[in-house]
């Protein structure tokens, strides 16, 4: 190792192994900050999209984040419309 600092070569070959690979971080790709709106969108590219309208996509979207609150679960629980 000609040219290396003197402290590298007072390690073993798996000390410097993990001095090496320490630092070495993968480059992450820049996630743009993109919000989904839905009620910007029109019910013809929700159809194109979606298959469904806007109207029915917003449902489909309850349905899944349930039970949302307590009170949607009380509600279903007595029937309360």
């Amino acid at each position: 190792m000609n040219g290396a600092p003197p402290f590298l070569l007072d390690l073993n070959s798996e000390e410097l192994y993990m001095l090496l690979t320490l630092y070495d971080h993968p480059e992450r790709p820049v996630i743009p900050d993109i919000r989904f709106n839905l009620a910007s969108m029109a019910d013809a590219n929700a159809e194109k999209e979606f298959r469904f309208d806007t109207e029915a996509v917003c449902i489909l979207l309850a349905r899944l984040s349930y039970p949302n609150r307590n009170y949607d679960k009380m509600q279903s629980i007595l029937c309360v419309q």
